[in-house]
C-alpha cells in the first residue's frame, strides 16, 4: 500500500512538472538557474525511484527532441555520483546492441572533458587499457545524453585494485612520455591542464591553505612548483569504482593533464580510506615507481606526491586517522619547497 501511495504522488508530481511551461525554473539569476538543474535531477531520481523507464525517455525526448533512439529494452543501474550528470544510469538495447546510458548537464566542464578525452586520447589509451567506447550522443539546450558500449563489469579486490592501479599509473606516464611532442599533448584547452578544477581541490582548498599557513608554508609557492613539474595523462578518479578486471577503466569524467604524482597519490589516499595494512608512503613510492619515472622526473614526482597527498587529508576526519603521515608531509613539503 505504501508503494502504491508512493507512486500515486509520484505521478502527480511529474504531471506536475509537465504542465509548467517551459523556462518556469529559468530565472534571471544564477542561482535559479541552478536551481533548475536541481529540479531536474530530482525528478530524474523520483521517476528511477518507480522504476518507470518509459517515463523516464519521455523525459529525455522533450528535453532533447531531435533524440533518435529505438529502445528494445532498458533498465535502471546502480547509484553513482558525479556533479555533471544526472546519476540516473540505465543499460539498454537498440538493435541487439547493448549500451550504457549515462547523462550529463551541459553547463558542466565534465561533459567537455569527457568529450575531449574521447576525440584525443581514447585511440592512444584503448591500445593498452579497456576503455569502453561512445556510440552515439544527442544534445538539447540543457542535457547532452551520451552512450557507451555496455561492458560487464568484474570487480576487483582491493589488493588487485592495488596492483592493477600500479600499472595503469605505469602506462599513463609511459605513453605520455612517448607522445610528448604529439600536438594533442601540446594544444589543449586551459581546463584540461587544470588540476584546480577538481572536485577535491575544490571542496578542500580552504583547509589546504589553513593548514600550511599554520606550518609556514604559503600555498602559492606550493602551486608554483607543481605547475613548473611535467603533466601527464590523468585519469583524476582512478578509484576501486572505476578499475576493473582486465584493466578496464570506466568514468574519464574528471581526467586531464595533471602535474606528475596527481593519480598516484589519489590511489594511496584511496587505500587509505579502505584501512589496509599497507607500507609507509615513501616506501610505497620507491618501490613501485622508481624504475619507471625518469631520473629527471623523480624529484618533481616525490614533492608533488607529497603536496596532493596532504591535498586530499585535508579534511578532519582523515587528518585524524592518518596523524603521524600528515605530520611528515608538511615536513616533506618544507624540506623541498
Amino acid at each position: 500500500m505504501k508503494q502504491f501511495f508512493k507512486k500515486c504522488i509520484l505521478f502527480v508530481y511529474l504531471y506536475i512538472q509537465d504542465i509548467i511551461p517551459n523556462g518556469f525554473f529559468l530565472f534571471s539569476n544564477n542561482e535559479r538557474i541552478e536551481r533548475s538543474f536541481l529540479a531536474l535531477k530530482k525528478q530524474a531520481n523520483f521517476i528511477k525511484q518507480i522504476g518507470s523507464n518509459k517515463m523516464y525517455s519521455k523525459m529525455l525526448h522533450q528535453l532533447i527532441p531531435g533524440m533518435e533512439l529505438k529502445l528494445d529494452k532498458t533498465s535502471f543501474l546502480g547509484k553513482g555520483l558525479g556533479g555533471g550528470s544526472i546519476n540516473v544510469f540505465r543499460k539498454i538495447e537498440e538493435n541487439q546492441k547493448l549500451l550504457f546510458e549515462k547523462i550529463y548537464f551541459n553547463k558542466d566542464i565534465e561533459l567537455k572533458v569527457n568529450i575531449w578525452f574521447y576525440e584525443n586520447l581514447y585511440d592512444t589509451l584503448s591500445a593498452d587499457l579497456i576503455i569502453p567506447k561512445i556510440w552515439k550522443h544527442f544534445s538539447g539546450k540543457k542535457i547532452t545524453a551520451l552512450y557507451y558500449e555496455y561492458k560487464e563489469l568484474a570487480p576487483l579486490t582491493i589488493m588487485q585494485y592495488q596492483k592493477d592501479s600500479l600499472k595503469i599509473l605505469g602506462v599513463l606516464y609511459k605513453i605520455t612520455c612517448f607522445n610528448e611532442h604529439n600536438d594533442k599533448l601540446k594544444f589543449y584547452p586551459n581546463y584540461i591542464d587544470s588540476y584546480k578544477r577538481h572536485s577535491f581541490y575544490k571542496k578542500r582548498k580552504s583547509q589546504y591553505k589553513s593548514e600550511l599557513d599554520a606550518n609556514n608554508i604559503e600555498l602559492n609557492n606550493v602551486e608554483i612548483r607543481l605547475e613548473k613539474s611535467k603533466r601527464i595523462i590523468s585519469h583524476g578518479d582512478l578509484n576501486q569504482e572505476n578499475v576493473y578486471q582486465g584493466f578496464s577503466v570506466i568514468d574519464w569524467d574528471s581526467c586531464g593533464l595533471f602535474p606528475l604524482g596527481f593519480d598516484s597519490a589519489y590511489v594511496y589516499f584511496q587505500l587509505l580510506n579502505k584501512d589496509i595494512n599497507i607500507e609507509d608512503f615513501e616506501t610505497w613510492l620507491f618501490e613501485n615507481f622508481q624504475e619507471i619515472i625518469e631520473k629527471s622526473d623523480w624529484d618533481d614526482f616525490l614533492f608533488n606526491n607529497y603536496a596532493f597527498l596532504l591535498l586530499f587529508l585535508s579534511n578532519n576526519t582523515f587528518k585524524s586517522k592518518n596523524n603521524q603521515l600528515y605530520f611528515w608531509l608538511i615536513l616533506k613539503i618544507k624540506m623541498n619547497i
